[in-house]
């Protein structure tokens, strides 16, 4: 392996690594933001939806993206890490345009900025993060196959 792909190597294990615990993260927002005085008020299983779900999917992703970049998941790094890396960015997509309503909710003055802000401010690196990883393995994955 060249210097340069073992540069990017490592890149790529990081960003894995950070989306995953920001996927994590994210599933706690909702049980945290009352103890830090944040709190949005909208029912337990908007919470689960919004938050609970897709950062399990980010989570996931990222695990597996980290296994197939460290080479322990025993199959093809192409395909099965830019599944992987997909589904990060469709959780974390899933995460910032669920906020989105929040957010314009804040601006009028009909929720608290703290919470709004507290509740959207993970799925955006998520997003950028899990593109940046999907941008690096496609050249990859098409001179693997």
């Amino acid at each position: 392996m060249k210097p340069d792909d073992t540069r990017l190597a490592a890149r790529a294990l990081l960003l894995a690594a950070l989306t995953g615990l920001l996927g994590a993260a994210s599933i706690f927002v909702p049980y945290v933001d009352a103890l830090l005085g944040l709190e949005v008020r909208v029912a337990m299983r908007v919470e689960v939806a919004d938050h609970v779900i897709p950062g399990l999917v980010v989570a996931a992703g990222a695990l597996a993206s980290v296994l197939l970049l460290r080479g322990r998941a025993g199959i093809p790094r192409s395909v099965p890490l830019l599944v992987a890396t997909a589904a990060c960015f469709l959780g974390g997509l899933w995460m910032t345009s669920t906020h989105v309503p929040l957010l314009v909710e804040a601006g009028e003055g009909i929720a608290p900025w703290g919470g709004a802000i507290l509740h959207s401010v993970l799925g955006p690196p998520i997003v950028v993060m899990s593109f940046w990883l999907f941008a690096l393995e496609l050249p990859a994955a098409q001179t693997r196959e």
